[in-house]
């Protein structure tokens, strides 16, 4: 597997804890390009050429919510790698760097709601207005389906 992303240093202290769980796992690199790394395409290719020189089977990409998948889109089926998954902020929370939520947050679902207390600045925006926004598609969605039953098929209804 190959780690891309996360804060400077998460990936490598993430394998180390991965290595002392699974000692037989292989991970065949890591990478963290510099921020706004998506923008230049000479950093494009090297980051690209880092990865198809490494082989993985798993491409893990710790880059962010939407720039993980948008990099993922542009680039991941040129590079060769089998699979790739967006892994968000994992690379920092396995690594140590970000602490997980307390149990019982996790058990009920709230992890959520500590991290945007431990990182207000950054998330306040994303889960505030962005869930705000997906919730209202999907409701409209649900209250079209209910309205014009037979009408979710097909268009970007369809693909939910």
């Amino acid at each position: 597997m190959f780690l891309l992303g996360g804060r400077p240093g998460a990936a490598d202290l993430a394998v180390k804890k991965l290595r002392t769980r699974y000692p037989n796992l292989i991970v065949v690199g890591t990478a963290r390009p510099p921020d706004a790394f998506d923008k230049n395409e000479q950093l494009l290719r090297e980051v690209a050429q880092t990865i198809r020189e490494a082989h993985p089977h798993f491409l893990f990409v710790g880059l962010g919510a939407r720039m993980q998948e948008n990099w993922m889109y542009q680039h991941g089926r040129k590079l060769g790698v089998p699979v790739s998954v967006g892994v968000g902020g994992s690379f920092d929370v396995v690594s140590g760097l970000l602490p997980r939520a307390p149990k019982w947050m996790q058990d009920w679902d709230f992890e959520w709601l500590f991290r945007v207390a431990a990182e207000p600045r950054r998330l306040w925006k994303r889960y505030l207005i962005g869930n705000s926004r997906f919730m209202a598609i999907v409701l409209a969605q649900l209250l079209a389906a209910v309205i014009h039953p037979g009408t979710m098929h097909g268009g970007a209804a369809g693909q939910l």
